[in-house]
């Protein structure tokens, strides 16, 4: 890994990482994978990880619940959508990390429909999704799972994973979607720790940088994922959730790169 420099692109140092591993080298050392880290984080837009979010339809959203006739999370769907509109255009609304976490103590529908409006963005299956997990959940299903959440906080990423993916298990709703909701129901904001989102970029981007694989797979991977991205962020002087984030964003050099060299081989 000897391409590594302190100046490379984030870009070129994901290559050169992901190089190293296909060689079977392994992950890079430790202080290279923090300086990879702490590029991303430099090159946050917006700075700060509250304010990260995106724009969703929230008429899109109104229109697959209501033209199903879905009883269940239809008010607090109107409600979130009023919200964030503030009785202007729902056509396209932004919602940031910040705002989902504005209902983490409130209703659990409406925490899990902020979360899940969130993490779908524009895609086009996002309410249909969402809309089927809460017609066999139910208020009850969801409320239970955010409860139960809840009560772990933020010091058992494992029990996190076995609520999210065994006891309490919702129907449709796989790791990273279930760990979106168990990062907003049970995140702490002041000490800035907690169970952080585990999904495909994530998973891939701690990979590259540390050779665990596959952090949405047990309790065990998702809690060591947890570890790491905590150390990190203590290293670094960040939050556990900015390491997640740039996980995240370097997630998508990695994959591109890997999928680039693999196919060369």
């Amino acid at each position: 890994m000897n391409a590594m420099t302190d100046n490379a692109s984030p870009s070129a140092a994901i290559r050169a990482v992901v190089e190293g591993q296909l060689r079977g080298e392994g992950p890079p050392p430790r202080e290279m994978a923090l300086r990879i880290v702490q590029s991303a984080i430099a090159r946050f837009r917006p700075a700060s990880t509250d304010d990260h979010g995106g724009y969703w339809n929230g008429s899109v959203w109104l229109n697959e619940f209501r033209s199903h006739h879905q009883r269940e999370g239809v008010a607090e769907l109107e409600h979130l959508v009023n919200e964030l509109g503030d009785g202007g255009n729902t056509d396209h609304l932004f919602i940031s990390r910040r705002e989902v976490f504005d209902r983490s103590e409130g209703d659990p529908v409406e925490l899990f429909l902020a979360a899940m409006t969130w993490g779908h963005g524009t895609s086009g299956y996002g309410a249909s999704r969402t809309r089927r997990i809460l017609a066999v959940a139910g208020r009850q299903g969801i409320s239970e799972l955010v409860a139960e959440l809840r009560r772990i906080g933020t010091e058992a990423p494992k029990a996190i994973w076995t609520a999210c993916q065994r006891t309490q298990r919702l129907r449709g709703l796989g790791p990273a979607f279930a760990t979106k909701v168990a990062y907003f129901a049970a995140y702490d904001r002041v000490q800035k720790r907690g169970p952080l989102i585990a999904d495909r970029r994530t998973a891939w981007a701690l990979w590259a940088l540390s050779g665990e694989w596959d952090s949405r797979s047990s309790g065990q991977s998702y809690g060591q994922y947890v570890i790491t991205a905590r150390d990190w962020a203590e290293s670094l002087g960040a939050a556990d959730d900015d390491v997640e984030r740039a996980l995240f964003e370097l997630g998508r050099d990695v994959i591109a790169t890997w999928k680039e060299l693999d196919d060369g081989r």
